[in-house]
């Protein structure tokens, strides 16, 4: 058993130049969609109820020049990220200052379901996705140190993957709890009437789903979705499966998004890391290794300082892009996720059919006299 064990924890094909151009695909979504943390300073330290944890230390709410630093460094770690410089070490406080922003935001009782993407940093830079395509690398090879080899460290994947399956979990149970298996009501419809009046989400989709009234194709989602929840634990128990089980969640995060209007794009970004990123074709310029300056590269600390504090500072003065990141994220999530299980479809599918061609044809049987 433990051998076994062992084996599932380090099985996999992962690499650390996939994991380098996923490294890169992040920091530029990240950046774009930088979180505010400075909002909250405007409420009145009454209203400041802490989640469990060391905040409670704390009996208000910081001020709001504190908050925004918490931004500045986010931002300064995501450049840090982005350019592979100290990636660990950025990765790590990255994953703490937005621990610290989103602590204090949810101090208000709303609660976002970003912890996945929160953690997401600290699990690859474990794996190694600073090793390739960066400035850890080029400071590695001016030293004359020896190069990882390419097969990234897998255990962090595993246990990231088995992460977001718990997760999954714990939505699917309040659910199975609540009554979303009772064929005499629609979760789901109900969700989608009170989004569309009472948040205003009435876009895309979800005129037509508001008047789709079948309790059957009702009652069928809702079972779909315990299903999907609740049987993600079990999709991470080989990474074949878990890319099936990705690809569908990314398949549904899309759906949710036209019925509903609900960008929940976070697990989107988070499924990306299952994507064999290395056989993504690039061109040719990008496909060459670059080997920036000493000085440049000397001048990273300056760059990196300089370029998170100005960013968050734009970003705090126009707003972020996610109005545009979200929709391209969920779509591009959906499509890949569909093309990929109309894929796996089509490969077991012919599988199927050459085991059936390679049985030797049954004898005819003997005429009677």
């Amino acid at each position: 058993m433990s051998s076994r064990l062992d084996a599932w924890l380090h099985g996999g094909d992962f690499t650390l130049t996939s994991l380098a151009r996923y490294r890169i695909v992040y920091g530029v979504i990240a950046l774009l969609t930088l979180p505010d943390f400075s909002w909250a300073a405007i409420f009145p330290d009454s209203m400041f109820i802490p989640p469990p944890g060391p905040l409670m230390l704390f009996s208000g709410f910081p001020p709001e020049g504190v908050l925004r630093g918490l931004e500045a460094v986010l931002a300064a770690c995501l450049v840090a990220i982005l350019l592979g410089w100290h990636t660990r070490a950025a990765s790590f406080l990255a994953v703490l200052v937005q621990m610290v922003g989103f602590g204090f935001t949810y101090s208000l009782g709303k609660i976002d379901h970003d912890i996945l993407l929160v953690l997401l940093p600290a699990a690859m830079a474990l794996a190694g996705w600073g090793d390739r395509m960066s400035l850890d690398a080029v400071r590695r090879r001016s030293r004359g140190a020896a190069e990882p080899p390419e097969r990234a460290r897998q255990w962090p994947l595993r246990l990231y993957a088995l992460m977001i399956g718990l997760a999954f979990l714990t939505a699917a149970l309040p659910k199975i709890r609540g009554g979303w298996l009772d064929p005499t009501t629609q979760a789901v419809q109900g969700h989608q009437v009170r989004q569309y009046y009472t948040n205003g989400n009435d876009q895309l989709l979800a005129p037509f789903f508001l008047h789709f009234d079948h309790p059957v194709f009702w009652e069928l989602v809702d079972i779909a979705t315990i299903v999907l929840e609740a049987g993600m634990i079990l999709f991470v128990l080989s990474w074949v499966s878990t890319r099936a089980g990705f690809a569908v969640a990314a398949t549904f995060h899309l759906g949710v998004w036209l019925m509903m209007n609900i960008a929940f794009f976070m697990n989107v970004v988070t499924y990306g890391f299952v994507v064999a990123w290395d056989r993504v074709p690039l061109p040719c310029a990008l496909r060459r290794s670059f080997t920036p300056p000493p000085a440049l590269v000397r001048l990273t600390p300056v760059v990196v300082v300089v370029g998170g504090v100005s960013w968050s500072l734009l970003i705090e003065a126009v707003g972020n892009a996610a109005g545009v990141v979200y929709p391209v994220v969920l779509v591009a999530g959906g499509l890949v996720g569909a093309a990929y299980l109309a894929l796996l479809a089509i490969r077991v599918v012919n599988a199927r059919r050459g085991a059936g061609a390679a049985r030797p044809a049954a004898r005819a049987p003997l005429p009677r006299r």
